[in-house]
């Protein structure tokens, strides 16, 4: 038999290894996550966004601050927001990838998954424009503070019903 060159790498190589494998090597089955918890999760992203954007929360300064956001906001055809539940399904199962590779198994886990990946990837990657394309910093720290939220909520629910899935 021949050994898996990621065997006895740490806890993330060897719930990629599966030596038992016909094919003898890499599994996919860390990919395996939970439809509910997806479902949920894109739909607690759209309706925080909903809400957070909302004029019920930012009042006059979200649309102060970009002026032509407000006349597009008022003619959204569905398929945008089908487009928008599809982009939260996708990161909604990247988060459950993590949260499973990680084998997080308590909703503390799964915040700690999501501020992680905020902190680690999508700060960074928002505050670009800043630098170089001149984006208000107020729009950033809004931007900032919702995606955070955003991902600790998603980082929980996926963590709650991926839990029953770690030993399947």
């Amino acid at each position: 038999m021949q050994r898996s060159p990621l065997r006895g790498r740490g806890i993330f190589w060897r719930s990629l290894s599966h030596e038992n494998s016909n094919a003898g090597g890499v599994t996919v089955a860390w990919l395996k996550v939970s439809p509910i918890g997806i479902i949920l999760s894109a739909i607690a992203y759209i309706l925080l966004g909903m809400v957070f954007y909302s004029h019920w929360i930012l009042g006059r300064f979200w649309p102060d601050l970009v002026n032509h956001m407000q006349k597009r906001a008022e003619g959204i055809p569905a398929k945008v927001y089908l487009g928008a539940f599809m982009s939260a399904a996708m990161i909604a199962y990247a988060m459950g990838c993590f949260v499973k590779m990680t084998q997080g198994k308590t909703i503390t886990s799964g915040i700690f998954i999501g501020f992680l990946i905020w902190a680690g990837v999508i700060l960074p990657t928002i505050f670009s424009p800043v630098l170089f394309g001149k984006k208000p910093i107020q729009m950033f720290w809004l931007d900032a503070v919702y995606y955070l939220v955003a991902y600790i909520v998603l980082g929980a629910i996926t963590a709650k019903f991926n839990f029953r899935l770690l030993d399947a």
